[in-house]
């Protein structure tokens, strides 16, 4: 998992696989990725595990599981963050301490 990119653990975590995943699925080889109907169904057929069929697939376990919770990311504070100043009355509130340094490449 430590050498996984984080845009690829988000798009793991979040189910919804776009060609950029399954592109560097591909290349890392850390999964099977058929490249034809018939190739999918031999490596099925010659499977020891047991494997269902309906007239969609294969069927997937989708019972529910209890997972670990996730650690929060802290948030990426850079050094032209503002704290905002809404409430004219108070005094201006302290800017965070920048966590996190951008290019000025980014922002244009």
């Amino acid at each position: 998992m430590d050498d996984i990119p984080a845009h690829i653990l988000d798009v793991m975590r979040s189910g919804a696989y776009d060609v950029e995943f399954v592109v560097w699925l591909a290349q890392s080889g850390a999964g099977y990725v058929p490249t034809s109907y018939d190739d999918l169904e031999f490596h099925v057929t010659a499977s020891t595990k047991p494997v269902a069929y309906d007239d969609h697939g294969p069927l997937v376990d989708l019972s529910p599981r209890v997972l670990p919770p996730r650690e929060p990311r802290p948030a990426q504070t850079c050094t032209h963050s503002r704290t905002p100043h809404l409430d004219a009355s108070q005094p201006t509130p302290v800017n965070p301490k920048p966590n996190a340094a951008h290019s000025d490449r980014e922002y244009f």
